[in-house]
């Protein structure tokens, strides 16, 4: 076999021979190479997790050296030796290592005897198969024994927005259409009883003052961030503030352009906010703006960091999209990954336990789970919660102890019929995508539109509409005593409504009888007197 000719050594200001020989190995095809390329021997394809090993290409050169091609990188690399090293091609295996399945990666819930997974797994500090299982089953059945212990309206436009304090589990804060915003602490009195109490309050501008997003500060424990339908991004505080959004960030000045989304990084100096324009603003904890971009071309919807990777956020459009970005380095036409759906996105969540999960909603009827590190698709639930503008978009959110999925219901007989026309919140398992529990009450029979654990999962908040309420375990008991107590109350304001109405009907009917009584005592007295007329007269002709 003819070698290849030596090339001229290049010099540092002429690499001619060099750049042609790399512009011509990249453009040509493997085929179509010259000569002194040897034949592209084909190996054995080998399974590596549904990676296969072909495409092997190696050109020796005369010299001794050899020279290895990757078709897909477009590298070299020379080596001393006379031995060729294979190279791994991936140019036409790409789109198998983007598709593979989740099952073929070490995850925690994944019940292979792999050893190497075991190791891993271990080592990030994950549970085990069985360990997962034990968690899934206690968090189900004190989910089983939930029951409503609070239910307050407390305000007259319907609720928006709900957040729990992240260090204090028996704080929340929930904001109206209308812009008032109330914080509230739960208050223990003993084991098995709870009391809510309101810690502040702050009154909205009415219409147009629609809260879309509110985060609590990182650091500050009495200070929080608001996105609002008047075009403002605020920070907030609960001790020294007497108005909502006095200390503002953001202010569009327009009733065109608003802000939908907002979240503050846990770590890092960083809060993002996104409006209605398809712009997304990165600012710090201050107020400083560090960039503003174009990431989606209509509303973005929901905006979240991941827990477990500070550079990476993770952004939710109306353009049916989900984009994940590199804090690092923002490129606005290439995100890192773009997940599309069928239905604009109405909110994308990372897993709570280990974030290498991420939950969207979409405004039609499907919740999908997707799988770090590639965000594949793993699990794709049908569901009805479809979009209406008159109720707060329904939004999916993680269990916070195990990987358990809760969302509100938008009865659909037409479509689904089996789940009829009751109005529940439902809980999946996102491997299967099984429904495995579905929570209601009897007396509040609304669309619940937002639902959220706190840190320690042991209290459910949920919106409905105008009301607000509270599920928990140990307020059961007491809950079903105010039933009881509020059924006694009904009981007898409705016998004391039917003895009252008896009484009147008694009264009417004793009127009734005494006019009739005296009406007979008239007709007796008008026939004696017409009969003493009669004898009279009587008496009178005999006399005659």
């Amino acid at each position: 076999m003819k070698g290849r000719k030596k090339t001229p050594k290049p010099n540092e200001h002429n690499d001619g021979p060099k750049r042609s020989l790399r512009k011509r190995n990249i453009t040509a095809p493997i085929e179509a190479k010259s000569d002194s390329t040897k034949k592209v021997k084909k190996s054995q394809k080998k399974p590596i997790a549904n990676i296969t090993v072909s495409n092997l290409n190696h050109a020796e050169k005369t010299n001794g050296e050899t020279e290895f091609e990757s078709t897909s990188t477009h590298h070299k690399m020379i080596g001393s030796c006379t031995r060729s090293w294979p190279v791994l091609d991936f140019e036409n295996h790409r789109s198998e290592i983007v598709n593979c399945t989740p099952h073929l990666w070490p995850l925690h819930h994944d019940c292979s005897k792999n050893i190497f997974h075991y190791i891993t797994n271990n080592s990030l500090g994950r549970p085990t198969y069985g360990n997962k299982m034990a968690i899934d089953r206690k968090t189900l059945s004190a989910i089983e024994d939930y029951d409503v212990f609070s239910a307050q309206q407390p305000y007259h436009s319907r609720i928006t927005a709900i957040e729990w304090h992240p260090k204090m589990d028996n704080h929340f804060c929930v904001g109206s259409k209308h812009g008032d915003l109330g914080y509230y602490r739960l208050k223990y009195k003993d084991s098995q009883s709870m009391k809510i109490k309101r810690i502040k309050s702050f009154t909205g501008i009415g219409p147009g003052g629609y809260i879309s997003a509110m985060k609590f500060h990182p650091t500050d424990d009495n200070k929080f961030f608001t996105a609002s339908l008047d075009g403002k991004v605020s920070l907030g505080d609960m001790e020294n503030d007497t108005e909502l959004g006095q200390k503002v960030f953001l202010n569009t000045c327009s009733w065109e352009r608003w802000y939908c989304s907002l979240d503050a990084h846990k770590t890092d100096n960083l809060v993002v906010a996104g409006s209605n324009a398809g712009h997304t603003h990165l600012l710090s904890r201050t107020g400083d703006v560090i960039w503003d971009k174009r990431l989606h071309s209509q509303k973005v919807s929901h905006l979240e960091f991941s827990p477990c990777e500070p550079h990476l956020l993770c952004s939710a459009s109306l353009d049916h999209t989900v984009r994940m970005w590199d804090l690092r380095m923002v490129n606005e036409k290439k995100p890192l990954s773009c997940l599309h759906h069928d239905k604009g996105i109405n909110s994308a969540f990372f897993s709570l336990t280990d974030g290498t999960r991420l939950l969207t909603t979409d405004q039609g009827d499907n919740i999908r789970i997707y799988r770090a590190p590639f965000w594949q698709l793993e699990t794709d639930i049908r569901h009805p919660h479809r979009f209406f503008q008159h109720i707060t978009p329904i939004k999916a959110y993680w269990h916070p102890l195990s990987d358990t999925i809760m969302c509100g219901r938008f009865p659909d007989e037409k479509n689904y019929p089996d789940l009829g026309d009751k109005r529940a919140i439902d809980f999946f398992n996102p491997c299967t995508g099984a429904m495995v529990y579905s929570l209601k009450n009897v007396h509040y029979n609304n669309i619940t539109s937002l639902c959220k654990f706190n840190n320690t999962g042991n209290v459910l908040l949920s919106a409905m509409g105008y009301n607000m309420l509270l599920w928990s375990t140990s307020a059961s008991q007491e809950v079903s005593e105010d039933h009881c107590a509020k059924d006694k109350k009904q009981t007898r304001e409705t016998l004391e409504n039917q003895m009252s109405k008896e009484k009147i009907q008694l009264t009417c009917d004793k009127s009734k009888d005494k006019k009739i009584s005296k009406l007979q005592l008239n007709i007796k007295d008008k026939r004696k007197s017409k009969d003493n007329d009669v004898d009279k007269a009587s008496k009178k002709r005999k006399r005659n």
